[in-house]
């Protein structure tokens, strides 16, 4: 599916989610989390996404939750830290310096069950 997929979606972003400010997750033909991130423009992040990463040809699955700028980059924190996406790195530093007990404690957030075969029980 690979080529077609990433024309398909090009189209389909284009037409329906300009501006549209999320956390958003990626996921590979057999269900396996490959990235988590937050974005204030879904659709241009995931342009770049499907022609500009080592894991574009991967993508198959794409979730995404509307969120406001705030509740977006603590949600994306903790869902990196919960889930260990095979191609997210950025936030490796931050993630030793901080517990999520921390995190959590300092940060009044709505609950977010996450999606992904490591999460969800078998």
């Amino acid at each position: 599916m690979g080529h077609d997929m990433r024309e398909n979606w090009h189209g389909f972003l284009l037409n329906q989610y300009k501006n549209v400010e999320c956390v958003y997750i990626l996921y590979d033909k057999k269900g396996n989390l490959i990235y988590i991130g937050e974005t204030a423009d879904f659709k241009t992040r995931m342009l770049g996404h499907l022609s500009g990463t080592p894991y574009s040809h991967m993508i198959e699955r794409i979730v995404f939750y509307k969120l406001d700028t705030l509740n977006r980059k603590q949600v994306e924190f903790i869902m990196i830290d919960l889930c260990n996406p095979i191609f997210n790195i950025q936030n490796q530093d931050l993630f030793m310096k901080s517990s999520r007990h921390e995190i959590i404690r300092d940060w009044s957030l709505p609950e977010y069950v996450c999606e992904c075969s490591v999460c969800q029980p078998h």
